[in-house]
């Protein structure tokens, strides 16, 4: 009696549970069903109505053929996986009755009963709204896109620790690395200032942008590293896109070489018009003085001579006026030179063999070197040429190495060392000695120019450095000095290699 009523309970039990689980099945939106293994239905909840306009009770006994119509064929394929034993999971659209198109999640669960396949459990869950919003998300990943690869800077993202998380083509394309290289790698790697800037963006955050930029270009001076090592100048902006990690960076970075190259050819620009205003100058302080002074001699000499009486009176100012006019040709004559050698149009260069001219020189002053017991010691490789002018390298060479003798130290016997070689576009000319030596500080300024002598010699003219230095930079060398009182003076000439 007992057990019928344990029984009985049971029964009432498990009909509860029954009544519960097919009430639960009935009230999910998603489609639940069973089907055998000849397809047949054999349970469906009420989902089916809201789908295929077919309660639970009209799906009994219905072939899945006849339910999905059109649509089978693209399903058979997962119908017969499940049947061959393999869970099925895809997306299919089916039309409502109402004409509607809803984008489905399906699950086919294989029914395994004794090792064999009877049957398959069937889940399928109206995903539309989140198929929405993956479509809208593509889309906005998709103007995303087109916009990061259509600015025509670097952009790059990275979250808080500095990581890269996201770059266009033009960062890859400007840094030598592949944007899949540049994802995870430090943002510092690339902008050892990164962190700088940062500080720098909170600091001056009330700044406008403009002010930004140009505060962060004269004050941080970031620069970009490639991935070969080499550096290149950046102006670079930085953004909170905290939306698109908590904490990250958006940095725009601009490549500006050519802004470089621009200020420094606008830079060189500026020196040689600096420097030719110096030499304007220079000319005019001769003309106006020099070319006076001889003529304002020679002008008071006539006015003697004029009321000169004796004829031993008349002799002695005709010979000041032949030294005035003396002094006058001269000056014309150094003027005339520096002028055809700026402005001479066909000049014409040749191949110079360097051993060569500088033994030609050297047997020019070979008096010189002789009576000052010079010691000259040449280095030069066989064979270095240079394409120049022929009567320009040998009075630069003549004056180079007679300075050396003309202002000897006088204790020490001249010691003359000079050097020449090819480094990249550049041939280098050295003539260093142990003579007097000059005061930089004191006359550097004035050491190329015209009439300007420092040590006193009666022979010093003060134009040969001007004319060597013209000579030199007309075929676009340049000459530099370094010297010390006492020590001696090295002059450096650089030509351009062919």
């Amino acid at each position: 009696m007992i057990a019928e009523t344990e029984n009985d309970q049971e029964y009432s039990d498990n009909r509860e549970l029954a009544s519960l689980s097919l009430e639960v099945a009935n009230k999910t939106p998603a489609m639940l069903a069973y089907w055998d293994k000849n397809q047949i239905c054999k349970f469906a909840n009420e989902a089916y109505y809201y789908w295929f306009g077919k309660s639970g009770q009209d799906m009994i006994g219905i072939s899945m053929k006849e339910l999905l119509g059109p649509i089978y064929p693209l399903n058979l394929p997962y119908i017969e996986g499940v049947l061959a034993g393999e869970r099925q999971v895809f997306e299919r659209e089916i039309p409502l009755p109402s004409g509607e198109i809803v984008h489905t999640l399906v699950t086919y669960i294989p029914d395994f009963v004794q090792g064999e396949v009877n049957g398959f459990f069937v889940h399928s869950a109206d995903v539309s709204p989140v198929k929405k919003l993956e479509l809208d998300l593509k889309r906005s990943e998709s103007k995303f896109k087109s916009l990061l690869e259509g600015t025509p800077h670097a952009v790059l993202v990275a979250n808080w620790l500095g990581e890269i998380l996201l770059v266009n083509n033009e960062t890859a394309r400007q840094f030598h690395y592949t944007k899949e290289e540049l994802i995870g790698m430090k943002l510092s790697s690339l902008i050892p200032e990164f962190h700088k800037l940062v500080f720098f963006q909170q600091r001056n955050c009330n700044l406008s942008p403009e002010q930004k930029a140009n505060l962060i270009e004269n004050v941080v001076k970031p620069v970009g590293i490639r991935s070969d090592g080499s550096k290149f100048p950046i102006e670079a902006t930085l953004s909170d896109v905290s939306e698109f990690e908590e904490g990250a960076v958006y940095l725009l970075v601009k490549d500006i070489t050519w802004k470089k190259e621009k200020d420094e050819e606008l830079r060189r620009s500026l020196d040689v018009i600096s420097e030719q205003n110096d030499r304007l100058s220079n000319f005019t302080h001769i003309v106006s003085h020099n070319l006076r002074t001889h003529s304002g001699n020679i002008e008071s000499v006539l006015g003697f001579l004029e009321e000169a009486e004796s004829q031993e009176e008349k002799e002695e100012l005709i010979q000041y006026l032949k030294k005035s006019s003396q002094g006058l040709s001269e000056t014309i004559d150094h003027l005339n030179t520096v002028v055809s050698i700026r402005t001479n149009p066909n000049i014409q260069k040749v191949r110079i063999d360097l051993n060569s001219a500088v033994a030609k020189t050297i047997q020019i002053l070979r008096r010189e070197i002789e009576s000052s017991e010079a010691e000259i010691s040449v280095s030069i490789p066989q064979g270095l040429e240079i394409s120049h002018v022929p009567a320009y390298m040998d009075s630069i060479l003549l004056n180079l190495i007679s300075n050396a003798i003309k202002y000897r130290d006088d204790i020490r016997k001249p010691n003359i060392k000079i050097r020449a070689y090819e480094v990249g576009s550049e041939i280098i000319l050295r003539v260093k000695d142990n003579g007097k030596g000059i005061d930089l500080k004191k006359h550097g300024s004035k050491l190329f120019g015209m009439y300007k002598t420092f040590h006193g010699n009666k022979d010093a003219h003060g134009v040969g450095l001007f004319i060597t230095r013209n000579q030199i930079e007309s075929l676009g060398g340049k000459i530099e000095v370094e010297s010390k009182e006492g020590v001696g003076t090295r002059f450096t000439v650089r030509f351009l290699a062919d």
